[in-house]
């Protein structure tokens, strides 16, 4: 049975889903059932990293630096 650790990382979890061709997995902690997880889940929390990551780069990109803000 393919499963997943409690403290394991999204990517793991969706790269283990994704070899295995799965779109659910069974969460354990120290090896009791704790939870399910599916990829639709993991797509969700990606999306959001990926929307803050874009964030946070785009004000990096358009800020204007404060000697030619000053002026």
């Amino acid at each position: 049975m393919i499963t997943a650790d409690a403290d394991e990382d999204y990517q793991a979890t969706m790269s283990r889903m994704d070899e295995a061709n799965i779109r659910h997995l069974l969460v354990l902690d120290d090896g009791v059932p704790v939870s399910m997880v599916s990829i639709r889940d993991l797509i969700r929390v990606d999306l959001q990293d990926k929307s803050a990551e874009i964030g946070c780069l785009r004000e990096y990109l358009y800020q204007v630096p404060p000697e030619i803000a000053g002026r």
